[in-house]
């Protein structure tokens, strides 16, 4: 829709007029950029200082970021990485594999003993890393964790 003599009038559109209100009486919170957030998630890094670590072992959260003090455990990371995970591995895997059994015809133990190998190692190598990323995302789009469920999870 095009703007009107009376909004011209009235001055410019600010599109960045949610990211300069205050929420609930804090500070205007600055806007945060989604592939920032992504690409420090993606690389297992905090997603606000992009130095510290963001994972304690394999999965586990590291609750507060040992460089800038960011709590990194309030951003909800539940369904989503395993969603995205099995989404990837699916195409990766079992879309070759597919088409692999169309272009020739290999020896039923064969298959049956690479491909599910290589989804799992596909899977669980991923896992983390779209973790990571969901967790960048979440940051950048300031989704955290209801206090109350976070208290009831300890």
């Amino acid at each position: 829709m095009l703007p009107s003599a009376m909004d011209r009038a009235a001055g410019p559109i600010n599109d960045d007029a949610e990211a300069t209100l205050p929420r609930s009486g804090s500070a205007p919170q600055p806007r945060r950029s989604f592939l920032v957030g992504l690409g420090r998630g993606l690389t297992r890094h905090c997603p606000n200082c992009g130095r510290g670590r963001l994972f304690d072992g394999y999965l586990r959260i590291h609750p507060i970021c040992d460089s800038c003090g960011e709590d990194n455990d309030r951003y909800p990371a539940d369904d989503a990485p395993p969603y995205f995970t099995i989404l990837l591995v699916g195409h990766i895997v079992v879309a070759p594999m597919l088409v692999l059994e169309v272009i020739r015809t290999w020896p039923l133990w064969l298959s049956m003993t690479t491909f599910p190998t290589l989804a799992l190692l596909a899977t669980l190598t991923l896992l983390p890393f779209v973790k990571g990323g969901v967790v960048g995302a979440c940051w950048a789009l300031n989704i955290v964790r209801d206090p109350r469920d976070r208290a009831a999870d300890r």
